[in-house]
């Protein structure tokens, strides 16, 4: 046992405990060496649900798929090294499809980077403009300060993974040797009393002043309501209805959007839209001068 041992442990256990505290329940993991202390951390932790997958480009995949279902966002995890690369074409797709992904990749400290240690790459924004938001994490310290880093960041990666629009995130933990973690006692044992970081999410809806703009604007206008892929919470969902009532303007509810099920019976809101633009003279009578979009969608059929 080594002081350096204690102070990752502690650290890692930490950022661990802060993102299940935030709402994530499960991780797929693709296992390595420098990845050593989070993977067996992750694996100690009573509730965290841990999937095997040695080929990281399936083990991503298989991520996106868990985070799409679940509406929750995922953790993904490996070593350093080319592996992180294997995560790229998940990652641009979760952040096309608004997918809530956390991508935990571990890395070489930097005094051994740039030197020909091997797996080593440059990881640093190794993802670009694909993720919403990327951490080069503090290397691991016991510290009050640190901890509390720790916490903040995990609770603050998952926030931002859910903020509409979702989507993937990246954090990178440069780990030093010796890389084992001290499980016994277990850091999740319940006998070390933890403060958590709480982020409070609330759902989108549209302000009154809003509302009242595009009323004045869209008067006496023909227009449309597209509402696209979007996680549509039912407060926003009562206003874009009740907006289209006022404005008179039908509402097209992509599969995707939420909307269908809450409109199913409001006459003003068109789920097979797809259908009924085959017809030219549909397509003649509801051109519009206006169109409020709302989440993603294609413009080419209106």
């Amino acid at each position: 046992m080594t002081k350096h041992q204690i102070e990752m442990t502690q650290y890692l256990a930490a950022f661990i405990e802060e993102i299940v505290q935030a709402g994530v329940k499960e991780a797929v993991i693709s296992p390595g060496s420098r990845s050593t202390p989070l993977a067996m951390l992750m694996a100690e932790h009573p509730t965290l649900k841990i999937y095997i997958d040695i080929d990281e480009r399936s083990a991503g995949f298989f991520a996106l798929g868990l985070a799409k279902a679940s509406l929750r966002p995922v953790v993904l995890l490996c070593t350093s090294g080319t592996a992180a690369a294997n995560y790229m074409p998940a990652v641009v797709e979760a952040n096309l499809s608004n997918i809530p992904l956390v991508v935990l990749t571990s890395d070489r400290p930097h005094e051994l980077r740039g030197v020909g240690a091997p797996q080593a790459i440059d990881q640093i924004h190794l993802y670009g403009h694909h993720v919403k938001e990327f951490v080069e994490m503090a290397l691991p310290e016991a510290s009050a300060e640190l901890l509390n880093y720790a916490k903040w960041q995990g609770a603050r990666a998952v926030d931002i993974a859910l903020k509409a629009p979702r989507g993937p995130v990246h954090l990178n933990f440069p780990l030093r040797q010796p890389l084992m973690p001290l499980l016994e006692p277990s850091p999740f044992s319940g006998e070390q009393k933890r403060h958590h970081v709480h982020i409070y999410s609330t759902n989108e809806t549209v302000s009154s002043e809003l509302l009242a703009e595009m009323l004045t604007l869209c008067h006496g206008k023909k227009g449309l309501i597209v509402m696209g892929d979007l996680q549509v919470a039912p407060a926003l969902a009562a206003q874009i209805v009740q907006l289209s009532h006022q404005l008179g303007f039908p509402v097209l509810a992509d599969p995707l959007s939420q909307l269908r099920s809450f409109g199913q019976n409001e006459y003003q809101v068109i789920d097979q839209y797809d259908s009924l633009f085959r017809f030219a003279s549909v397509k003649e009578q509801v051109r519009a001068e206006v169109i409020i979009r709302m989440g993603q969608c294609l413009f080419q059929n209106f």
